[in-house]
This record gives structure tokens, sequence and C-alpha cells, in this order.
């Protein structure tokens, strides 16, 4: 059984904490779950929401040395500062997972005095809902059956892979705008607003669903719904559309523009 420790307490390790103390039951975890003072709102939040699963500590070095499983979720910009500190209460027995978008695995060991096991995650906030899919760097048993009870988890052998995948997880944000403007769209012609958002909402929840269950079955996965589509019929027609608009080429364009971010700070 693992004991969990959270440090930094912002919108990534928030949602893994609420996803595990939503469930039913976790396999493999020990309560409570340790929670660093940072971010101090939202562990206060947590913790009268969850009770006794989930216990605030004095300092950072208080929950790695109450752990051995330690979700380092600090933004960038502090680590240097924040994680060089854990070093002390860092052990070759605990296992460190590095949610830090732009830390390398070997710069997080390195921080940490090279005791501890690092293994990379990009998880999302939709594992609050045990509905997210990680990416694991590399394989690592535990830390893929924590995330596999969050949604599902990927794991991949090297950072180049991982890099690869989480640059996708930018698209997020674009497929809530392209969401936005449909939303708009639909008012514009006389849909009410609460219908609109429901049905969109829904329509593509529905949508992404089969795509992931296609896509856990087969690399051809969406090469297959695309080539499904009716020839002559509207969605055949959508797709040529925005084909001759380069609209497909730009969101391959943006990808290498974001992967670039990633590799010089890699």
């Amino acid at each position: 059984m693992a004991t969990l420790g959270f440090v930094g307490v912002g919108t990534i390790n928030s949602a893994i904490v609420t996803g595990i103390c939503e469930a039913e039951s976790f396999e493999g975890v020990r309560f409570p779950l340790y929670l660093s003072p940072r971010g101090a709102a939202k562990g206060r939040a947590l913790k009268e929401k969850y009770g006794d699963k989930v216990e605030i500590c004095r300092d950072n070095e208080e929950v790695v040395s109450k752990s051995t499983v330690v979700f380092l979720g600090v933004t960038p910009p502090v680590a240097p500062d924040v994680v060089p500190q854990l070093a002390t209460a860092a052990t070759e027995a605990h296992l460190v997972v590095n949610l830090l978008s732009t830390l390398a695995i070997e710069a997080c060991a390195e921080m940490l005095g090279g005791k501890p096991t690092v293994v990379k995650a990009v998880p999302l906030p939709s594992v609050a809902s045990r509905n997210g899919t990680t990416v694991v760097c590399p394989p690592n048993p535990q830390i893929q059956q924590i995330f596999a009870q969050l949604g599902s988890a990927v794991a991949v052998d090297d950072q180049a892979q991982l890099r690869a995948m989480q640059t996708v997880t930018c698209e997020m944000g674009p497929l809530y705008a392209t969401f936005e403007a449909f939303h708009e769209w639909m008012q514009s012609k006389g849909v009410p607003p609460a219908s609109s958002a429901k049905y969109i909402g829904s329509l593509f929840h529905g949508i992404t669903h089969e795509s992931a269950r296609l896509g856990a079955q087969t690399p051809d996965a969406f090469r297959h719904l695309v080539a499904e589509q009716t020839p002559g019929g509207l969605n055949e027609s959508a797709i040529k559309q925005l084909k001759e608009q380069g609209v497909f080429e730009t969101h391959k364009a943006v990808l290498d523009n974001i992967l670039a971010r990633f590799e010089a700070k890699k």
C-alpha cells in the first residue's frame, strides 16, 4: 500500500486528490493523503470536503517524510527553490511523480539529490472525475495503477515520446474554443443558450467516447472513423472544406510550435 503526498496543491494535484477521495474504493493507496501548505486555499477546501481522508502538513518536508509516493505539482518558476529543499527528506525508497510540464526527469532527480526514483506524468483536470488519460514515463506499474483508476494510463519508454504526447494536450483549449464557436453560431440561429450548451457538450461527449473505444483497439481508429463518413454526405463535405482551408495542417503547425517550446526548456 502506498502513502501519497502532494507538494503543491494547485489544479492538477487537487484534481488527483479529488479523484482518489471521490472513488468508492481505490486500490493500492492508504489514507490519509498528505498535502503541503502550498496552495493553502485549495488544501483547506479539500480538507473541509474529505475530512480524515486528507491531512495538511506543516511544510513540504513533512509531506515527503510521511509519504512513499510524492506528487510534485509546484509551478515551474518556483521549482528551483522548492524541489532541492525536499532532498533532505527524500530517500531511495521514495517514488516521486514529476508533474511539471517543463522539468525533465534527470533535472528533477538531480534537484532531489539523486536518491528517489523519478517518474514523469501528464494528467489533466479530468482525473478529478476519473475520466482522465495520463501519460507516464518511464513505465511504472505502481503509478500506472493509480492513474488507471483515475481514467486510463498510457506508458511510454522515453521523454521524447512523452513530449510529443504532452504537446497534444495543448489542443484542449482550442477544442473548447471550437465548442464556443459552435455555441455562438447556434445561438445566432435562434437556439436558446441552455439548449445549445447542453447539446454541444453531450454531442461531443458521445463522439469522443467512441473515439476512445476504437483508439484502444486499433492504431488505425481515426483513419477508419474518417473513412466511414457517408460519401457526398454532410460530414465528408465539412472535412473537405476544412482541408481546403488548411485547418488540419494548421493544427500540425501549432503542435510543432508547442513541441519546440518544450524542447527548448527540456
